[in-house]
């Protein structure tokens, strides 16, 4: 219907080369625009939306970097290029950040009511360390997460299912102690509201 398309958006024109290094970003922003197209709709109520992956090949060219980002960071003079494509993937973010939170639902925005959680798998890529693992969390879950501050888990024995966990439990699912089976159970302190 008229009313479906208005609000879930149309068909795109033209083609895209999926394999052609410079229509990254174009292709980035089209699976972006279709997960939030899939949230605004109803069509799922959970996504993971992977942009890249720690052995990428990408030549970040649109920022000013001509070597694959993987062996970027294996360069220990590569750190302004590493910077550089640091900031376009969270300007990704920021791009669906406000996306959702253009949209009206209920007494806010979409943003209000979702739980996005931002990170890479390493800590530092040079040496390929899992941890520190730095992570950014946006959206409010409901007023069940709180928000507009840093906290620093570091040195405190908290894993990745930690937040996992605290996650399921913002979700309504108290039940949940543990995620996987590495670790001890348990949840963060000072994540929900």
């Amino acid at each position: 219907s008229q009313k479906s398309e208005q609000i879930c958006g149309t068909k795109p024109a033209g083609s895209l080369n999926l394999t052609a290094n410079s229509s990254f970003p174009q292709l980035l922003k089209l699976q972006t625009d279709l997960l939030v197209a899939a949230l605004r709709c109803d069509r799922t109520r959970i996504a993971t939306l992977q942009w890249s992956r720690a052995f990428s090949m990408v030549q970040h060219t649109w920022v000013g970097t001509n070597q694959a980002h993987h062996t970027l960071q294996h360069d220990a003079g590569a750190l302004d290029a590493l910077t550089r494509i640091g900031r376009w993937y969270m300007e990704q973010f920021a791009y669906l950040v406000d996306a959702l939170k253009n949209i009206p639902e209920g007494n806010g925005t979409m943003l209000d009511n979702t739980l996005l959680v931002y990170g890479n798998e390493l800590g530092t890529g040079s040496d390929h360390q899992a941890g520190p693992l730095p992570l950014v969390l946006a959206g409010g879950l409901g007023k069940t997460i709180r928000v507009g501050r840093h906290l620093n888990f570091a040195g405190t024995g908290a894993r990745f299912h930690h937040l996992l966990t605290t996650i399921c439990n913002a979700m309504g699912l108290p039940g949940i102690t543990h995620v996987g089976n590495i670790g001890t159970p348990g949840t963060l302190p000072g994540i929900l509201a």
